[in-house]
């Protein structure tokens, strides 16, 4: 883990805590206490129901064919990413490395293919994001009174995400690296030959995604925008079963806001303190108590828990050397 790592989960970590101190745990014991087994495992189903959007985002973005066989097997690729994320302080890389890894070997599927889909997927995650917060930031500004106390810091949080967003799309459409090769190859030489024309060609099948699979690309958004509704309707359904009912508005809003924070500060790893925080800011100012938003924070990292050890179970014929189905086509 290098040293901005470190110091990225000391601060994740410093503001968790800051948030247990600052928060009522007694009451959100509470309210965890108040949901029932089958409760818990309704939300449990829409937090692993909305992640499947985000595997049918990554599909939309290869040049697979999108099947249900591929779909299956991009969901066990995903499965094991994600357990990789979550047990090792990789922060927003979200275990694609081993994505990548699990489909050269298993799948046949080229370093650089799977390079460009995933990087595709991060922008069109991006994009869905941006869309998502400001549908929230618009059901914000339809509530009265101190319920409007954080929409300045979430309306500048989704101008710093689309500000990002339009720069990365400038330059991969730019093909600002394919400009700068002959600089690059004499900079890093013989040695970093390889590794230049590599991150080159990954640019260029980013560049011909854009051109001739735009409408790939647009369900590619859609998919993620699925995802993100759901956990809105995650919040707004914890929040009924909690007996704090709120509006969809509001559940939207404090979706919203939870996805621009974490987004934002995409750099701790798994998300640590920022979620929470996050909740809890937005709970205090929508429904006038914190506690709950740590309830719907730890029902959410309950659902990643339940994801990681599935994760775990799927990767373990992989760690075993087991091959999967390698070389498989539809």
């Amino acid at each position: 883990m290098s040293r901005w790592g470190v110091v990225a989960a000391l601060v994740g970590l410093a503001l968790l805590s800051a948030v247990f101190y600052q928060t009522d745990l007694g009451e959100v014991a509470r309210h965890l206490a108040h949901l029932s087994w089958w409760e818990a495992a309704v939300l449990v189903a829409l937090y692993f129901t909305g992640r499947l959007g985000g595997v049918a985002s990554w599909l939309m973005t290869t040049s697979l064919a999108p099947t249900p066989a591929w779909f299956v097997r991009l969901l066990r690729v995903h499965l094991i990413g994600g357990a990789v994320e979550h047990l090792t302080p990789l922060a927003g890389m979200g275990g694609e490395p081993v994505k990548m890894l699990v489909l050269k070997r298993d799948y046949a599927i080229g370093m650089r293919e799977s390079g460009a889909s995933l990087a595709l997927t991060r922008m069109t995650d991006l994009a869905a994001i941006i869309l998502f917060c400001a549908i929230g930031m618009v059901a914000a500004s339809s509530l009265d009174g101190s319920e409007n106390a954080l929409r300045r810091p979430a309306y500048l949080a989704v101008a710093f995400l689309l500000s990002a967003a339009v720069a990365a799309f400038a330059l991969q459409r730019m093909r600002v690296l394919a400009r700068a090769t002959p600089r690059l190859r004499e900079r890093f030489g013989e040695r970093g030959r390889a590794i230049v024309d590599a991150v080159v060609d990954v640019e260029a099948r980013i560049y011909d995604a854009y051109s001739r699979r735009p409408g790939r690309l647009a369900l590619s958004v859609a998919a993620t925008f699925f995802e993100w509704t759901l956990e809105a309707t995650l919040v707004w359904v914890c929040l009924g079963f909690l007996d704090v009912p709120v509006t969809i508005a509001a559940a939207v809003s404090i979706a919203a806001f939870a996805l621009a924070v974490r987004t934002a500060f995409f750099f701790v790893p798994a998300d640590i303190g920022t979620q929470e925080a996050a909740l809890v800011a937005i709970c205090e100012a929508l429904v006038g108590t914190g506690g709950v938003g740590l309830a719907i924070a730890a029902v959410v990292r309950l659902g990643e828990a339940v994801w990681t050890i599935v994760g775990i179970a799927v990767g373990l014929p992989y760690l075993r050397g087991d091959r999967g189905m390698a070389g498989e086509t539809d």
